[in-house]
C-alpha cells in the first residue's frame, strides 16, 4: 500500500501489508494524509492486482472496496504460426490495464533534478484532473494456462487495452549474464470495452489475442 505527497503537507513514501479477515475486511492504522494505492496480493510471485485509489483526509476514517464489481473476462493468446504460447518459461508480461483518455494539461518536463522532481509532485497535487485520472487506473494480471487460453477476474466496466509479450526461450549455457539477456520475440495489444450493465453478467469473452512477431529484431 504505497503513498505519495507533496512536501506543502509532507512528503511521504511507505509501503505496508494488511491481512483481511474471515469477513475479506481489512484496516491501515496511521495512514499519512493523501492519496493511496492498494492492491490485493494473490500470493507469493504473483503479481499484484486490482490497483485501487482512496483518499485519506487528516482525522477522518477512509471507506474503500477493491474488487467485487466486475466481470470475468476470458480469451486466448495465439502465435499465428500455431506455436505456443506459455506462461512462465517464455511469456513475461500478461496484463489488461485502463486506457482512459489523458487530461488536455500535460505536465511539466521533468527537468531530471530535485528541483523539478518537486515541480512535479507539485503539479500532479494540484491538478483536479490528473488526481481524477490517477484514481481511475487500474490493472489486472492475466492468467495464462499452457494453452495460452486466459482469465481476468472482477474487471469493472470501462476501456481497457490487453498487452502481453514473450520472449525468446532460456539461455541453459554457462555464462550467467546471457541468462539475463531475453529478447522480447513477439508483441500484442489488443483494446477492448467493458459494457455496464446492471446484475449479474455472464463472462465476457474477447476470442483470440494474437501475439505478432517484434519487428524490431524480425527487419
Amino acid at each position: 500500500m504505497p503513498a505519495f505527497r507533496s512536501v506543502r503537507d509532507g512528503l511521504y513514501g511507505g509501503f505496508d501489508l494488511a491481512t483481511t479477515g474471515g469477513d475479506e475486511r481489512f484496516a491501515c492504522e496511521r495512514v499519512p494524509p493523501g492519496d493511496v494505492t492498494l492492491y490485493v496480493s494473490h500470493g507469493e510471485g504473483l503479481p499484484l492486482a486490482h490497483q485501487t485509489v482512496a483518499q485519506v483526509r487528516a482525522g477522518e476514517t477512509a471507506q474503500v472496496q477493491i474488487g467485487g464489481q466486475g466481470r470475468l473476462i476470458t480469451g486466448r493468446l495465439a502465435m499465428p504460426d500455431g506455436s505456443k504460447v506459455e506462461r512462465g518459461a517464455r511469456l513475461i508480461t500478461c496484463y489488461l490495464a485502463t486506457n482512459w483518455k489523458r487530461p488536455a494539461v500535460e505536465p511539466p518536463p521533468d527537468s531530471h533534478d530535485f528541483t523539478g522532481w518537486l515541480r512535479l509532485l507539485d503539479f500532479f497535487d494540484d491538478s483536479e484532473e490528473w488526481r481524477a485520472f490517477e484514481r481511475t487506473f487500474g490493472s489486472f494480471p492475466l492468467r495464462a494456462a499452457a494453452d495460452g487460453s486466459f482469465t481476468v477476474e472482477d474487471v469493472p466496466p470501462g476501456p481497457y487495452r490487453l498487452s502481453a509479450s514473450i520472449v525468446d526461450p532460456p539461455y541453459t549455457g554457462a555464462d550467467p549474464l546471457q541468462r539475463l539477456r531475453r529478447t522480447i520475440i513477439a508483441l500484442a495489444k489488443e483494446d477492448l470495452n467493458v459494457p455496464e450493465a446492471p446484475g449479474v453478467l455472464p463472462p465476457l469473452d474477447v476470442w483470440i489475442v494474437y501475439l505478432q512477431p517484434n519487428t524490431l529484431i524480425h527487419s
